[in-house]
């Protein structure tokens, strides 16, 4: 979860937008927020549950944005490690207790229910302490786990107490061990130790001393830090009616017993006109298109690290959170419906991806659309999401990405549906080495030829109609497949030279195979089998029995 402000990592001053499932940290002073200036985000939480949601908490990350600037880290690493540890609504056990009552405050009930006891009452849309309310005796303003910080305060029983309740920590002794990366900065002066790391190992041991004595249950606990990036810098003159294209940074790893998943160079196109206005409560819709590399590693789909292209479409609709009132403004929003689908052109063969939003979890984010008194129909644009996303492969159930996505508006250079082969997916014509169907042109419905059975010799393969048609090759139609795997169907290997006809088998497509066999020809490899050590081109003696076979079934 994040802290002061607590936005997300890519979030800039004077946007603002409630988060979830990360928190973030926002320096203040006599408890008003002197800046809206990101402290620390929390996120990349884990359980030992296959879902990495039901259970105890066994692991997170967090990022300090610019510690050196920060002027009491440990009162921010208490913060943020209570939310790792489970003081998070991405934590099943936690959710689970939060109650809405009808005025719409959120009340964290140890007993999940309303006749049970008051906890805490967390903030509308974020998992923190509301610091306007009481419960009981305590003012929620004096507890560290409200959204802003305010200098030395520090974590005790009122924050202790839902996490008891939702994860019994002090009957497990939590055992805290923090990793540093080398982005998060040790200060050596003469005598003195590392200040900062001092200060969050310092909040690791009050808060083990919170829950019992540090001897139990392990928790593991990455820390780096983020310098600020510029933010001028990143803002782009866009004009009202050109699309923009959102940057994914990083990447978004899926896994799942059986199952690894990863989206890297993460590209997703929308369409928004920053004149439009964008009252408060409005969900608006616009059609999304994503392209990415995509990895895979499936032992229900026979996948073992394969790798390509993949393009996704669909819908993406957004809630307006917050606006005041004007149409060119900055407004916080949040993601409520992602469902993009697409099809993965796999080794073996092509397999439908879907990619939807997280339900258990808010993406949030903001826009800003500034016009340019000298440029009219110029606008100064600004924006991100911060999107939690679940990923199915081939029709199968949806895994839970490993963290959130980032996401930041650029302007779009023309980009349009591109055919290599087969696959097609969405970029500039400068970057498309096959066919580029023109600007704004969708890769659904695909513009590009479907792939097909390819028989060449006594092997089959996957390709377009195009690129099958060397000698002994012969197409067996779009849409057609060479699994399960048949000596006759699509493909007659028994005919090796696809001459055809009545005496379609003969020995002539015996002496062509074993002169293919003693050359490695790829279109020997009868069984389909993959290339490895003593299989040039998946060629071996197995492949000599499987085309006999073949010959004498005849076609």
């Amino acid at each position: 979860m994040s802290r002061h402000f607590r936005s997300h990592p890519s979030t800039r001053p004077g946007l603002v937008a409630p988060a979830l499932a990360a928190a973030c940290f926002v320096l203040a002073a006599s408890g008003q927020a002197s800046a809206q200036q990101n402290t620390a985000s929390t996120d990349t939480f884990r359980t030992a549950a296959v879902n990495r949601r039901d259970g105890l908490p066994i692991s997170a990350r967090t990022r300090f944005f610019n510690v050196r600037n920060n002027r009491d880290t440990r009162n921010t690493a208490e913060h943020e490690l209570l939310h790792g540890m489970g003081y998070a609504a991405f934590y099943t056990d936690f959710r689970n207790k939060i109650v809405v009552q009808a005025n719409g405050d959120r009340h964290f009930m140890d007993n999940g229910a309303n006749n049970g006891n008051l906890r805490v009452i967390l903030t509308a849309q974020t998992t923190h302490a509301d610091p306007d309310k009481r419960v009981g005796a305590v003012n929620q303003g004096n507890t560290i786990m409200r959204p802003n910080q305010v200098v030395n305060q520090r974590a005790g029983a009122f924050e202790a107490t839902p996490m008891n309740d939702a994860f019994g920590w002090n009957a497990r002794n939590p055992d805290v061990r923090i990793t540093f990366d080398e982005s998060f900065p040790a200060l050596i002066v003469p005598f003195v130790l590392d200040f900062h790391r001092d200060n969050v190992r310092a909040a690791r041991t009050a808060i083990e001393g919170l829950f019992g004595n540090g001897a139990g249950a392990r928790f593991d606990w990455t820390i780096l830090n983020v310098e600020p990036r510029p933010v001028r810098g990143e803002r782009q003159l866009l004009r009202s009616d050109v699309p923009y294209r959102s940057l994914a940074t990083g990447h978004a790893d899926y896994n799942a017993p059986g199952e690894s998943y990863s989206l890297t160079d993460l590209r997703l196109q929308l369409a928004d006109a920053p004149g439009t206005p964008h009252p408060r409560g409005t969900v608006y819709s616009r059609p999304a298109n994503l392209s990415a590399q995509f990895t895979a590693t499936s032992a229900a789909l026979g996948l073992n690290g394969s790798s390509g292209p993949v393009d996704l479409a669909g819908n993406l609709n957004m809630l307006v959170l917050s606006n005041p009132g004007e149409i060119e403004s900055e407004f916080a929003i949040e993601i409520v419906q992602l469902n993009l689908v697409g099809t993965f052109f796999s080794d073996q063969g092509p397999i439908p991806v879907s990619l939807r939003r997280t339900f258990s979890q808010v993406s949030t984010g903001a826009f800003s659309a500034d016009p340019i008194d000298a440029a009219p129909g110029m606008y100064e644009i600004d924006s991100f999401f911060d999107v939690f996303t679940d990923l199915s492969l081939g029709n199968g159930p949806f895994i839970p990405a490993d963290g959130v996505l980032y996401i930041d508006y650029v302007e779009s250079d023309p980009m349009g549906a591109c055919c290599i082969g087969g696959d097609c997916l969405t970029t500039t014509p400068p970057n498309c080495s096959g066919v580029y169907h023109g600007d704004s042109s969708p890769c659904v419905p695909a513009p590009c030829p479907a792939f097909g059975a390819c028989c060449c010799g006594s092997s089959c393969t996957l390709t377009i109609a195009a690129d099958c048609n060397a000698p002994r090759t012969a197409f067996a139609g779009e849409g057609t497949s060479c699994s399960p795997y048949s000596p006759t169907t699509p493909c007659c290997r028994g005919d090796f030279n696809h001459s055809g006809g009545i005496l379609a088998v003969s020995v002539q497509d015996l002496f062509e195979f074993l002169a293919a066999y003693f050359g490695a020809d790829p279109c020997a490899n009868t069984n389909d089998s993959a290339a490895g050590p003593g299989a040039p081109n998946g060629v071996t003696i197995q492949d000599i029995f499987d085309f006999l076979a073949a010959y004498f079934s005849g076609c």
